[in-house]
Order: C-alpha cells, then structure tokens, then sequence
C-alpha cells in the first residue's frame, strides 16, 4: 500500500505540475490527521509521516467536513491569516484541498501544492485532481481495510499466546511478562506496566514486568488518588484517555505521555490488578484497544487465579511434606505388591535404611518369618473390604537387626473401585510396653511389700527373742553339753532374720543417697568384694569398661548391692558348668544415659521365666540357697534411679545377660567421686559408762533380754510394760538413756518421746528407738528429722551395745 500510495502521490504531482502531494487519513472521531505519503518535487523537504493534530474550525477540519474541495493562493486578496500560515507551512504558493469521499464518507485529505503561482487553475486541472483523489480514496479505504484486518490479526495472536502461555504454565511471572512483550511487540504499544494494590490501599505498585518505564530506582509507585491507575482500581471500569492533559485523574510517569489505557483486571468482582498501556501519541488508544485489553486482562485473570491456587497447592503440598518428614510416628505407603513406596524420615532412622535403599523394599524384609502369615492374612483382609481391625501390632527389625514394637494405623486407598495401596501410621511402643510391664512389676511388688511388711513386722519380736535368748545361753558354760544345739537354734534363727531383713528391705522404699559417683569405680569395689567368692568358684571375669563416662549423680551403696546381686546369681548359676566359667562386664554410653551389661556363661535364662524373672520370691534355686528377692530387689533399687534393668531369654549357646540403663544426673560441681572401701573397715568401739537405762516394751520376752543384756553390759537396767508406766518412772527417777519401742498399745514410742521431749529436755537426745516397722514411712521421717539412733528388730545383743556407745557420742557432740 505505501507503493501505491506512492505512485499515486507522484501521478498526481505529475499530471497537476505541482511540487508537493500529500495523503492523510482522518480517524474518525478524532481531531488528527495521519500521513501516510508524503510526495514532494526538487526544492521542498520531504515531510516524514507522522499525526498532525487538527483544531476544531481549522481549515482542513471544515473541508473534511463539509466534503467540498478548496484552493489556496498566496495572491488571492481574501485569504485569512491562518490559510497563509498553512501555506507557509507547507512551504508553496498553491494549495488544493481535496477531501477523500468513500461511500460518501469522508475518509481523508489530500494536499497539492505548488511552489509558484503560474496563473489560474483551471476547471480541468481541478476536476483531473478531484478523480485522482477518489482514486486515492479507494486505496486509503483498502488500506484501512488491509490494517484493520493486520491489526485483527495481530490482536488475536496477542490473546492466543496470552491464552497459550496461561494454559501451558502455573507461573504467573512468566504469563505476564509474555504478554507485555507480546503487546509491545505486535501492536507496537511504547508502555506497558501492571499495577497492584499495595496493602495499606494508598498506591498501585508496578509488577517488574513493565517496558518503557524506568525502573532504576526500583518498582513504581502510584497513589490512588488522582490518577488513572487510582480510579480503576476503585471503580473497577477502564479508563481511556485520548488526551491526558484534558484528563481530571492522570498521573505522570513519564513527561511525554499523551494518552493511556487502563483496565482492571477482576479475580471474583475484586479489582486484583491494573493493565495499564501509556503512549507518546494522542487518541493512541480506541475502542478496539480496550476490547483487546478487556480480553486480555480476563485471561491474566484466570493465570493470576490459577496461579494463586498453585501456590496454595504447592503451599499445602510443601506443608504435608514437611509434616510427613517431621513426624514423630512413622509414616510409611505399601503398594499392592506389599513394597514400601515411600517412608517418612523416621520410618528410615528407625529402620537405618536410606532413601533409595528402602523404596521397593518388600514388607516382609522387616518382620520375623513366625510374623509373615497372620500379617498377610490381615493385610489381604483389608484389601478386600472384609471387616477387620484397623490398628494392629507388629514386631520388626531393622537393618541392625534391632527389634521394635510398632502399633500400626492403616487405610486402604482406592482407584475406580480398586485396592491400590495401604498408607500406614505407625508409633513405636517398645518403650511404652516396657514401662507397662516395669510399671505392673511395681505394682505387683507394691503389693506384696505391703503384704510381706505385715508378717515381718510380726515375726520381728518373737525372732529377737529367740536370737537374744539363744545369744545368751550360748555364753552360759554350764550347757556346754547343749552348745551345739544351742548353735543350730541360733543359726537358724539368724536365717531367719536375714529373711525378714531381705523382707524388709524389698518392701520399704529405698531412699537414694545420691552423690556424684564414677561407676566404673563400683563395679570395681564390687568385684574386690566378691574376688573370694569368683576365685573359689574359678570364675573368670573379663572387664570392658568405657573410662570416658562421665560422673552422675547415684547412690552408690545401693547400686553396689544390685552389683554384687547380679555377681553371685551369676556364680551361682555356672556352678553347674563344667567349661570354664567366665563373667563379661561392661560399660558404655549411649546417649544420656549409662549402659551395663552383666554376661555369663551359665545355662542362660529359659524364654518360659523371662516375665516372672523379677517377681518377689521367685527363684530357681534350690529350697534354703535364697529368697528370691535378689532381683525384686535390684528392679526397685534401679527403678528408683529412673532407670531399668532387664534380660532376654538365652538362644543359641545359651548364658545369660542383664542390662542395666541409668540416666546420666549431671554434676553440678566438681566432686570426688565416692569411694566405698572405708565402708568395710572395723572401728574401735566406744568404751560406754555405767548408765541406768529405762527399757520401754509391751513384748515381755524382749523387755527381760533387754534388761538382761543392759545388766550384763554393766548397766543399770529399769524396765516399763507401757508408756503410761514409763512416764511414771520417768517422773519419780533419773535416767542416762531411754530405750523405747515405737509401737505400742497405749502409748505410741513417738508420742511418748514428744511428751518426755517437753518435760525432760534433758533426755530429747538420749532415746534410742527399736522397731520392727522400718517400712511405715511415718517412723522413717521422724527418725530421720530427730536424728535418734535406732534399732531394726530383730537385733543382737552386739547391736544394742553399739547403739548405746552411737547414742552416747552423739549426745556428746551435740
């Protein structure tokens, strides 16, 4: 078209002998003319083409007007002002003004222009330059078909690649820069941005995506008020503005703005952006622009939306993930061929597996083969809707082959109707089931404490008794001949009453004595302890001690008891052995806590006695070789530590092992560790005056030992049945050193002592209590809060002479 535009520009120059032609066409409704050929001879510039703006009541706006033909001469004595101005412009002498009709539409103008004025136009020359402008008006009217239908095109290949984009990719970015480069580069638009609400609602924000703004210092800022941008994102209709400057809400980015077009882009009736196009060129922007752009701006729409939702997707993906991989419980998927499809990062620290290791991984690489068909039978249930349990237990090994208990939640998911893979939950209750069971042996050993506290308590008194008379008749040389009987009368009475201790002490609870101990240091003053007894059995020990463990805090009598406890049960038990015989020690750290482990040699522990190994009085022993409190024992001392102590039934080549788990306390201050050895020293004894002693007992047979023992002691010795009786004494007589029982029928021994304390406080530090009722907690605490030395029933008559010279040195110190 611009050839033939050309070519015509030149015929009409030529065939008028004229120097300039020019062809405009004018928009409509609009006050501009666009020049689309420019045809000048020798001597004048060629004008470039370009828009020229038109003033209402100018000359070309009344020839387009009024379709009517004009000639302008600079010789022509009525000629305005402004017709010379034109002229001038234009840069000739003769003008012809010829509108371009097309379908009686005025469509255009052309200008003929000569340079000199030769004389007058003629009618002819007139008339040939009326046709060739019709002419000229079918190829403006051509051309502005063959634009309108360039710019259709362009237009519907802008909104399919906006459309392409926003159906191929969830990334919003990337739709939104596409499509301002698409704008820019098919329909030549020179600014393109897209603005958001900021969050306060004060001002548009531009998105990075823009052209031909600068964006140097950053993103822009529009205020709402006053500008385009503003009353689009409030009103939520489009603004066109042919002429910003005539504008009421305009704001200047950029200083040669002329126009611009804005248009709201809705996500549910809200105003979610602003498309905004800003041109150089006046009315730059029509009605075809806004459909376009209308178009455009509900596909950005949809990206936008599909984009947000994507987020939230990925958002609530990203949270699941994280919440699968962080989980506590093992979270772990089984397809129908019974393989792990996927696994949680506990399900791999639990088992030691990695990733990739585990993927594929059949279920039953995780379970003992005993496991296999009742997990089948249950699994294959489910898959076939048949009723079942949901949760169930299972034992399983890991890569270590360590075992674990897991109690498992599973679901069938299903596809069209079919069973397609089991997601499971699973929480590991291998601790939980031992804290069951530690905690049914607690009851079961409370129980029977209270149980075996009662008969003790009653076999106290006849036991001191027999020992205490037994005792002294073996002093007496005139039943030589009945020594022997004597002997065994006392030594099974002496059984007995390690009997009742052993009662005792498994019945009461253990008050710890902690202090920061090394325990490496017991086990080894526990081994100098029983050497005698591993030589005379030919016991080897082998020891394995870890000597970076740190201190903590423990009471060390106590563990030493476990630890020697542990020792002659394992003598005991490879008695029978005729192999060498050889006791494992060792200690480890594993993680906060200290790990022991006693091992022999010996027939091991059969898998039938394993639950009942901790029981009170359970034993495999022969009938009068122990108590079977040994190991009631131990499980309470160590329960008290916070820690546990267990074993397992022996496989293979037999022998046994027990486990020792203790907490590791920290030490707060450098201390030394305690060193038991001193313990085990004799100290001289306290040489003790001629006291006169009150004995107070409701027992007759023991109130006359004690008073024949305090006799032979060289003591004066007084005697009360009852408390009432002995505050009688106590307020006609002066006494050195009470000696009181703690239960009696009228008068408690704790009562009696509160009301002596109050009238003789002379006599508050010389009691000395006896009892056969350590376990009543009640009679502990007050012991322990007065500091009164006492006596656990049943005693000798050496414990009553060690008493008196203890209850003497403290009265001294005090």
């Amino acid at each position: 078209f611009r050839y033939r535009f050309r070519c015509r520009s030149r015929q009409m120059v030529e065939a008028l002998k004229a120097d300039l032609c020019i062809i405009s066409r004018w928009p409509a409704q609009k006050n501009q003319l666009d020049v689309m050929q420019s045809y000048t001879g020798p001597g004048i510039k060629q004008q470039a083409p370009n828009v020229r703006p038109l003033d209402q009541g100018s000359i070309p706006i009344s020839i387009l007007e009024s379709q009517k033909s004009a000639l302008l001469e600079t010789t022509q004595s009525n000629i305005s002002s402004e017709e010379q101005d034109w002229l001038r412009q234009l840069g000739v002498q003769v003008l012809f003004l010829i509108p371009l009709l097309y379908r009686r539409q005025t469509i255009g103008l052309v200008e003929i222009g000569r340079l000199q004025s030769d004389g007058q136009v003629t009618l002819t020359e007139l008339r040939l330059a009326e046709t060739m402008a019709a002419q000229a008006a079918v190829a403006i009217e051509h051309a502005r078909l063959y634009d309108e239908a360039t710019r259709r095109l362009a237009e519907a290949k802008v909104l399919q690649e906006v459309m392409v984009a926003a159906a191929s990719t969830l990334d919003f970015n990337q739709v939104l820069s596409g499509t301002i480069k698409a704008l820019h580069r098919t329909l030549g638009i020179e600014r393109l941005g897209f603005f958001l609400p900021s969050e306060d609602g004060t001002c548009a924000i531009s998105h990075p995506a823009t052209i031909g703004f600068n964006l140097d210092q950053g993103n822009l800022s529009i205020p709402l008020d006053g500008s385009a941008v503003g009353s689009v994102i409030r009103t939520g209709k489009p603004a066109l503005l042919a002429n910003v400057k005539e504008a009421s809400h305009y704001y200047e980015l950029v200083a040669d703005t002329q126009s611009e077009l804005c248009v709201p882009v809705l996500l549910n009736g809200q105003v979610a952006a602003v498309l905004n196009a800003e041109s150089p060129r006046l009315n730059a922007f029509d009605r075809e622009n806004l459909r376009l752009f209308r178009a455009i701006a509900a596909e950005l729409a949809v990206a936008l939306e599909n984009a947000r939702l994507f987020e939230e997707i990925r958002a609530a993906e990203a949270n699941y993930h994280d919440l699968f991989d962080n989980a506590n419980d093992f979270i772990f998927t089984i397809d129908g061929n019974f393989r792990i499809s996927s696994a949680n990062k506990a399900v791999l620290k639990a088992t030691g597996y990695q990733l990739n290791e585990i993927i594929g991984m059949h279920i039953t690489n995780f379970i003992d083969p005993d496991q296999v068909p009742s997990l089948f039978r249950l699994l294959k249930s489910r898959l076939a809707s048949a009723p079942s349990p949901d949760t169930f237990e299972l034992p399983v090994r890991g890569k270590d082959q360590r075992k674990a208990l897991l109690e498992v939640n599973f679901r069938v998911r299903h596809f069209e109707r079919r069973p397609v893979s089991i997601h499971c939950i699973a929480r590991d209750i291998t601790q939980r089931r031992e804290l069951e069971q530690q905690l049914r042996q607690t009851e079961k050993l409370s129980t029977i404490g209270k149980l075996v506290a009662g008969v003790a308590h009653e076999l106290n008194n006849p036991l001191t008794s027999i020992i205490g008379y037994s005792s002294l008749l073996r002093e007496n040389d005139g039943l030589q001949p009945y020594r022997d009987d004597l002997e065994i009368i006392f030594r099974q009475a002496e059984r007995a009453r390690i009997i009742v201790r052993d009662l005792l002490t498994f019945a009461r609870k253990i008050d710890l004595e902690p202090q920061p101990v090394d325990i490496n240091k017991i086990i080894q003053t526990t081994l100098a302890l029983t050497r005698p007894v591993l030589q005379s059995q030919n016991v080897q020990v082998v020891t394995a001690l870890d000597f970076g463990l740190p201190l903590t805090l423990a009471d060390p009598h106590q563990l030493e008891q476990v630890f020697v406890n542990l020792i002659t049960n394992a003598v005991q038990a490879m008695a029978a052995v005729m192999r060498p015989r050889r006791l494992i020690i060792e200690s480890s750290r594993a993680a906060d806590s200290i790990l022991l482990r006693f091992t022999d040699n010996g027939p091991g522990v059969p898998p039938e006695i394993v639950n009942r190994i901790f029981d009170p009085f359970f034993s495999t022993k022969q009938v009068g070789e122990g108590t079977g409190l040994g190991l009631s024992i131990c499980f309470g001392i160590i329960s008290e530590h916070k820690g546990r102590i267990w074993t397992e039934a022996s496989k293979g080549k037999g022998g046994a092992t027990f486990w020792i788990e203790l907490p590791i306390v920290p030490v707060k201050e450098p201390a030394m560790a305690a060193d038991l050895t001193g313990r085990w020293l004799t100290s001289s004894k306290l040489a003790s005056p001629s006291l006169r002693i009150l004995a107070v007992d409701d027992e007759p047979p023991l109130l006359n030992l004690l008073s024949r023992v305090l006799s032979r002691l060289g003591h004066e010795a007084e005697t009360a049945a009852n408390g009432e009786y002995a505050l009688q004494k106590l307020a006609d007589n002066v006494y050195d050193l009470i000696i009181c029982d703690v239960l009696m029928p009228d008068i408690l021994g704790l009562d009696l002592y509160q009301q002596v304390a109050a009238k003789f406080p002379s006599l508050a530090k010389r009691f000395i209590f006896i009892t056969g009722n350590i376990v009543d907690i009640e009679t502990r605490l007050f012991l322990e809060k007065t500091n009164l030395t006492w006596l656990a029933k049943p005693f000798l008559p050496s414990d009553i002479e060690q008493a008196i010279s203890k209850a003497l040195a403290r009265t001294e110190t005090s």
